[in-house]
């Protein structure tokens, strides 16, 4: 609703307010809004849960406003503009815009031409150029510009009989017009939708829809396919035959418009419920919308799910219903027309599992379309549609509660299951051919995601959770310096005293530090992606991209390593001196750092591979072994038969105490020691190794481990 402000104007549940509204969060008098010399007063009255301005509760007294302003009250979100003239018609769902030969820009923003408020709308997201053959443009838009469906990048003509979509907006020609037609709360289907693993078709050709406003429930035993068929719906599965439509776009095209609540909570603990929503609305949300337009659709997403006196709670104090409900408001930041959840409800008991039901009834009454996967029961009788699924993923039957309990002949929801077991289903159809299902679309979308706002967001955020758990921050630069300790102490103070009259004992006290360096960095990393792996997954699937997710990760573990090996040379360079110049322990730390970073590349490729966090860290020992027999130290590089050279070349242990040795003046304490460097087997060429060629080698190491756990990590995304 659009209202011209040309008086003092009062917003409240009072029915007498010039803007009447029925929000419960709202106060039955709530704000008063007037223009005054120019600017705009803005006087929140007294209200109960206050108002909020550019995400700021405002004070007691009048506030002036001479700017564009955001304000929010309960979920209702008021925007303030200064007038500007149209060139759009509106007339409902459906504006006429007339171009007269001159270009229409389109977007989010108030001096776009034509001005589209949705937060899955760009600042400047494209542009209309008329002529004689009228063209649209996207701009670098977050979602990109659809057209004879497909995405479109650039400039492309737009045929009279053609329709372009922008977020949840049709755009065609009509003479000198650009219609432009709503179509919030677009119809999702399914049509036809199989699924097939292997030889075996586990869903069979599925049609069922979901309207604005539905709440449908999908009940069926175990195994029915109930999660398979949630998954097409949802996006994150492509299905063996048949189509998953929004509107009438193929559902790869308009994402943005589903969200999908998996089983296993997304969320991270040690973040505030206002935190969690923040960093997703941050990430989701194009790369041109404001810290102050992400705060007020947080305020929206806490009011709309009761949420606000929880707000600055850590999720990890959450009860499982509001852990649940946070689940569902991170997919509502974008505001999608339809919310898929699966077994929300698993594991609550029967007075919370009433409680989120009736949660997601008044989401659907608010316009959403909900589906809802679940075992329950006991609630079924708020929804408007009950689809059941049987044996073999067939779908027995679709219709309102009344109408399942008659079509099966019981008398209450419980007896659904038993009297579906009875139900022969149709011979199932065998699989078909599977051919590749290119989703070019879907990544296409990645050309509009800024990878320097989403890899500061994934940093900010990681820091947060990671500096909140101050045991694990403990333990990290705690053992740095105890393993310096022991390490000196295992030696006599003149190790590396000159002239060295054992230079192979001396070797090896480098080659322990080296060890070290290799430790810290492994231990920092061979975790960290699989315990978040359900999270970075459902973020990849959204949009967030893959090597912002990989630079997150490797910036904070860096940062870690580095303060780690500061901390271990500070220790030992103190209790057993390296008797060389300051700038050669500045090369010594150096290559530490480097050889730390290398091992945590390997760390993050092995928690890419492994499947729980228990896996990960088994593989440690199998990954140092080598490090340790294949060095240099234990047995020289010259003694070793060809192929295990080439093993010893591809570890990161023998470039690393090659480098260090050669900072030390390795070789020329073996000439000084000719029976000892016999003895040792180094020869003259193993220490030759200059730092900066072997700074070069380890950098190699660490950006090849990246690479490898970001192709692992996609190709675990496409699979999943």
């Amino acid at each position: 609703m659009r209202l011209a402000l040309e008086g003092v104007l009062e917003i409240g549940r009072d029915p007498s307010c010039a803007v009447p509204l029925d929000d419960e969060q709202v106060s039955w008098r709530h704000l008063r809004i007037e223009p005054k010399n120019g600017q705009v007063e803005v006087v929140d009255l007294e209200s109960s849960n206050g108002t909020f301005l550019n995400a700021q509760r405002m004070d007691p007294g009048p506030v002036y406003v001479s700017t564009d302003a955001l304000i929010q009250m309960g979920s209702t979100r008021v925007r303030l503009r200064r007038a500007t003239p149209s060139t759009a018609e509106e007339r409902g769902r459906f504006r006429r815009v007339h171009f007269r030969n001159r270009a229409l820009r389109i977007g989010r923003a108030p001096d776009n031409d034509v001005v589209l408020e949705e937060p899955n709308v760009s600042w400047h997201h494209a542009e209309f150029r008329p002529g004689r053959a009228p063209t649209i443009v996207d701009l670098g838009s977050r979602n990109g510009v659809r057209l004879d469906g497909r995405l479109i990048r650039g400039e492309e003509p737009l045929r009279p009989d053609a329709v372009a979509g922008i977020g949840p907006y049709a755009l065609r020609l009509d003479g000198g017009e650009l219609v432009i037609s709503d179509e919030h709360g677009a119809r999702l289907g399914a049509a036809g939708v199989s699924v097939d693993v292997g030889e075996r078709r586990i869903l069979q050709p599925t049609y069922l829809s979901v309207a604005p406003g539905e709440f449908v429930a999908l009940i069926g035993a175990s195994g029915s396919g109930k999660t398979t068929l949630l998954k097409c719906l949802a996006g994150v599965k492509d299905p063996s035959s048949g189509q998953v439509l929004v509107g009438t776009d193929p559902i790869d095209l308009r994402l943005t418009e589903v969200g999908y609540v998996p089983q296993t909570d997304v969320l991270h603990d040690r973040l505030s419920v206002r935190e969690t929503l923040m960093y997703t609305a941050r990430l989701r949300l194009p790369s041109d919308t404001s810290r102050e337009e992400c705060a007020v659709a947080v305020e929206e997403v806490l009011a709309e799910l009761r949420l606000t006196e929880h707000a600055e709670t850590n999720v990890e104090k959450l009860s499982g219903g509001q852990r649940k409900r946070l689940s569902c408001g991170v997919e509502l930041i974008g505001k999608p027309s339809t919310v898929l959840l699966d077994e929300p409800t698993s594991g609550l008991d029967p007075p919370l599992e009433r409680h989120l039901m009736s949660t997601l009834r008044r989401l659907s009454d608010g316009g959403r379309g909900i589906v809802v996967v679940t075992h329950a029961t006991s609630s079924l009788a708020l929804c408007d549609t009950v689809a059941v699924m049987g044996e073999g993923g067939n779908l027995l039957f679709s219709g309102s509660p009344r109408e399942c309990l008659e079509h099966f002949n019981v008398g209450n929801y419980d007896e659904i299951y038993g009297a579906a077991e009875l139900v022969t289903p149709p011979a199932p159809s065998p699989a078909g051919p599977q051919p590749e299902r290119p989703r070019g679309s879907g990544l296409s979308l990645l050309a509009g995601r800024s990878l320097l706002r989403q890899s500061g967001t994934l940093i900010g955020r990681y820091a947060h959770t990671l500096g909140r758990d101050r045991r694990t921050i403990g333990a990290l630069l705690g053992q740095a310096p105890l393993i310096g300790l022991l390490l000196a102490l295992l030696y006599p103070r003149d190790v590396l005293a000159l002239p060295d009259t054992s230079p192979t004992r001396s070797a090896q006290f480098m080659f322990l530090l080296v060890t070290a360096a290799l430790w810290l960095g492994l231990i920092d990393s061979c975790r960290e992606i699989v315990r978040e792996r359900a999270i970075i997954l459902r973020e990849l699937a959204v949009g967030v991209r893959l090597d912002a997710q990989i630079i997150a990760k490797a910036t904070i573990l860096f940062g870690i390593a580095a303060v780690q090996c500061l901390l271990l040379l500070a220790v030992v360079a103190a209790l057993r001196p390296f008797h060389v110049s300051l700038a050669h322990y500045g090369e010594i730390l150096g290559l530490l750092i480097l050889t730390s970073w290398a091992m945590v590349g390997l760390g993050l490729l092995v928690s890419t591979v492994a499947r729980s966090v228990d896996q990960a860290t088994s593989v440690i020992p199998l990954l140092l072994i080598p490090q340790l027999l294949f060095g240099g130290a234990l047995v020289a590089l010259d003694r070793m038969g060809a192929v295990i050279k080439v093993l010893a070349d591809l570890t990161v242990s023998r470039w690393a105490f090659a480098g260090v040795g050669h900072v030390i003046s390795m070789n020329s304490r073996l000439a000084g020691e000719p029976r000892a460097a016999k003895l040792s087997g180094y020869g003259t060429d193993f220490f030759s190794l200059q730092p900066g060629i072997a700074a070069l080698v380890l950098l190699g190491f660490a950006a090849a481990a990246l690479l490898g756990a970001a192709l692992l990590l996609a190709r675990r995304s496409r699979d999943v």
